[in-house]
């Protein structure tokens, strides 16, 4: 009997699931704040490899050099893209695609910017 009342407190709590084509705003922060965590970090790289006085902040270790900054800052800025996201998508669906999209373009920029001929470039190595 007390499952049974715990079963139907469940089922009246629990959200319906999200159509197929689209996901639950949760996971969409989740995978979003992850694109922009990434972007931060080839945007940090492409800066401290451009700007001395940005690898100087970078380098909160002298052992490990301005790449403990740049992961700092991309897990920072990951964290705070993701409570954002999630407090204003948590009650909402998305389409999976667009989410995806958006994700991909977002890794991509961190991937580019990690890139050792990329910030060179854009640094003048």
């Amino acid at each position: 009997m007390a499952d049974e009342e715990a079963t139907t407190r469940i089922a009246t709590v629990s959200r319906p699931e999200p159509p197929p084509d689209r996901l639950g705003g949760s996971t969409a922060a989740t995978l979003l704040a992850s694109g922009i965590g990434c972007a931060a970090f080839g945007i940090a790289v492409v800066a401290a490899e451009s700007l001395q006085p940005v690898k100087q902040l970078f380098t909160l270790s002298t052992a490990v050099g301005p790449l403990s900054g740049k992961a700092v800052v991309a897990v920072v800025i990951y964290l705070l893209a993701w409570a954002a996201l999630f407090l204003a998508c948590r009650r909402r669906t998305m389409p999976f695609a667009a989410v995806l999209r958006v994700t991909a373009v977002l890794i991509g920029i961190g991937v580019v910017g990690t890139f050792p001929p990329f910030y060179g470039l854009v640094a003048g190595h």
